[in-house]
């Protein structure tokens, strides 16, 4: 974690405030900014809610204040029961739907933002449309309702000689052409890949996109090398020597090297698939030998942690899996990745749209999550409030920030949450230097300079997407605090958000109000290099930190095997890793959904030091990096662990299992376990190790 800076003294000084007559004569608190330019809280239209109508046009505050999107936009759309109405409003709202979805039968689609096309502006990455007045996103939408659709090739049920499964993965450079992903390390075999087909999702124009590329079909974007394309690549390979870095170059691949020949994705396709299994040296596998599907997610969908840019190349990379692989087949996916924004309670829409291909599949298709590494971050906090209770939630904003920051609070448990939220700015005597006041539920409040930048926002909206419940999302945006920079500025040290719980009691209910709270990661993932560097906030002071809920954006997928990590000792007891998350269930009589944690745990580490690796490389020697340790070290690494074994599985039943118990149940048959030491919190996490 990235020590913080302190301020100072002239930055630390209390600046100067008064109150004058806003709009309506509203009190407009205002204090100096930095630079002398003056900042004031005023109300504003929410900046965006659960209900966000396509094409509105976004808060300038939100503009100002979110992380910067990739150049073309793709967003996660509810389609629910109106397919041609819905594509009707996102082509007059500028954007052009992803064509597979034309023919997919699912309730979620994604979209593209024309150029010129209006943007939407939820955090999420989200976009639920109104029809005629009707949300088509509509509160308490279940996923076990009988769809009546026909899903063409999403289901092999029916099938009467189930083909072996097939290995994919969604993830971040991926070395395709190393030879732990070939038929054979040797010989003739060693020029014909196992690979059906790689997608790089890079948004690329026509000019381009040259040969072997093409493009993914029915996916319209990005670029495709299926089989026989590769092995032209392989068979061209000289006998010795290296060869793969030119390769790659004239691919038009950028390598993913800094100081070692390391990435995330060939790591992690390394352990889910390639010809030797790490943790077992020279045992022969089905896995081995089983085809691969690789999406390797755009550079601007990975290098921000928040993971607002992933639901769309996420979905759309599952859909291009699922139709790559021959309908005969089991189809077991990993996704080591994961963000840091929505209430993680199987609600969000890309949650939601992955538990509906894994239902739809009927035992096809297996998705495998990692449940990340955020336990210890102090990156989350909770309170259950009782009427007219508050909780203070406290960041400490470090001098010279380059990127701005932001908290996530999703607020439910009773029939009508009724919250309000102040945002203020502490003085270096603990006092109140300014705050933005109370903001309730449908209300936003925006701190704008004198210079029109946006430096602060609160907003509070009603999701009503929750489906065990009603809840409240609030955001909170706090701009950038370095001033060399020339978007929205803020100050550093300590700030305050106050929530009340305003229900009145009703005799007879539950009143309380459970709140979660999120700061939204910026760190730099590992394998990335950008500069300036973030520095990441984390909760400080009486905050009511907790380590349960700190599994990623997409574990509250039902229906996905969750996997959390131990570390793996080879001569002697095994140990819990410390940053797996955990999972949350409230406690007897508490009100609030369940978020789920991690059904089973696999190694994030061995011998304290990281997980064995493949580097992007074959054709240079791979030799011990002990710089490397911690970022090979992670959930990332126990998921892939697990799928290989879930996808050896199902190769020896021949036709998987129909649901996750029954996947789990087929897992833990074929695998010893060996469970968490003696004395072992059993909430920490699950109490299945493998």
């Amino acid at each position: 974690m990235p020590s913080h800076r302190r301020a100072c003294r002239c930055c630390q000084a209390q600046r100067p405030m008064a109150m004058e007559q806003g709009p309506h004569g509203v009190g407009l608190l205002k204090a100096k900014a930095p630079g002398g330019l003056a900042m004031t809280w005023e109300a504003a239209a929410p900046a965006f809610n659960g209900t966000l109508v396509v094409g509105r046009d976004p808060l300038s505050a939100w503009r100002d204040l979110r992380p910067l999107p990739p150049s073309t936009r793709r967003v996660l759309v509810p389609v629910k029961d109106h397919p041609q109405e819905v594509e009707k409003l996102l082509s007059a709202s500028g954007f052009e739907l992803v064509p597979i979805y034309r023919t997919a039968g699912t309730s979620f689609w994604t979209a593209a933002r024309r150029a010129g096309g209006k943007e939407p502006a939820n955090a999420n990455g989200e976009v639920a449309l109104q029809l005629g007045g009707v949300e088509a996103d509509e509160q308490f939408f279940k996923l076990n309702v009988d769809l009546h659709v026909h899903i063409e090739n999403l289901s092999a049920a029916g099938q009467s000689a189930p083909q072996p499964p097939v290995l994919g993965v969604i993830d971040d450079r991926i070395g395709f052409l190393h030879s732990q992903f070939c038929k054979a390390a040797a010989g003739e075999d060693a020029r014909h890949t196992r690979f059906i087909a790689v997608w790089d999702q890079t948004e690329i124009n026509d000019a381009a996109l040259v040969a072997p590329w093409q493009r993914p079909g029915k996916l319209s974007y990005g670029r495709e090398l299926i089989r026989d394309r590769i092995d032209e690549v392989l068979a061209s390979a000289p006998a010795n020597g290296r060869w793969q870095e030119s390769a790659y170059q004239r691919l038009g691949l950028a390598l993913p090297f800094g100081v070692t020949p390391w990435s995330h994705g060939t790591h992690v396709l390394g352990i889910a698939g390639g010809l030797a299994d790490p943790f077992s040296p020279g045992v022969s596998d089905a896995a081995a030998a089983m085809d691969l599907i690789a999406v390797q997610l755009p550079s601007s969908a990975v290098e921000k942690t928040h993971g607002a840019w992933l639901n769309a190349y996420v979905l759309d990379g599952l859909h291009y899996i699922l139709d790559r692989a021959p309908s005969s087949s089991p189809v077991v996916v990993n996704v080591s990745l994961g963000g840091s924004l929505g209430p993680r309670d199987g609600s969000s829409l890309l949650e939601r749209a992955i538990q509906e291909l894994i239902v739809l599949s009927k035992g096809r298709l297996t998705v495998v999550l990692a449940a990340g590494n955020s336990r210890q971050e102090k990156l989350h906090a909770h309170r259950l409030l009782e009427p007219a209770e508050s909780a203070s939630f406290v960041v400490e904003v470090a001098d010279d920030d380059p990127t701005p920051n932001m908290v996530e609070f999703w607020m439910n448990g009773i029939e009508v949450p009724d919250a309000t939220i102040a945002v203020s700015r502490m003085s270096a005597a603990g006092g109140v230097a300014e705050t933005s006041g109370p903001v309730s539920n449908g209300q936003a409040k925006v701190r704008t300079q004198g210079d029109g930048l946006a430096s602060g926002l609160v907003t509070v909206s009603s999701p009503a997407a929750a489906p065990n419940g009603v809840g409240v999302q609030a955001f909170i945006g706090l701009g950038q605090t370095a001033f060399h920079q020339p978007n929205a500025r803020s100050e550093a040290g300590r700030w305050q958000v106050e929530v009340t719980n305003r229900r009145q009691i009703q005799p007879g209910q539950d009143n309380r109000l459970r709140v979660h709270a999120w700061i939204v990661r910026d760190d730099i993932p590992a394998g990335h290099v950008v500069t300036p560097a973030p520095q990441q906030i984390v909760f400080t002071g009486a905050s009511p930190v907790e380590v349960r809920a700190t599994v990623s954006s997409m574990a509250g997928t039902r229906g996905a095997i969750v996997v959390g990590g131990y570390v793996l000792s080879s001569v002697g007891q095994h140990g819990m890793f410390a940053g797996s998350g955990q999972g949350h269930t409230p406690a007897g009589g508490e009100p609030g959904p369940v978020i789920s944690g991690p059904d089973l745990c696999g190694p994030a580490a061995v011998d304290g030091r990281g997980v064995p690796d493949v580097w992007f490389l074959s054709d240079v020697p791979q030799n011990p990096d002990p710089l490397e340790t911690r970022r090979k070290q992670g959930t990332s690494m126990a998921a892939p662990y697990v799928a290989r074994r879930l996808a050896n599985a199902i190769a020896g039943l021949g036709t998987p299992p129909a649901d996750k118990k029954g996947l789990l149940g087929a897992l833990l048959a074929t695998v010893p376990q060996m469970g968490p030491p003696a004395g072992a919190d059993p909430t920490w996490t699950s109490t299945v190790w493998i």
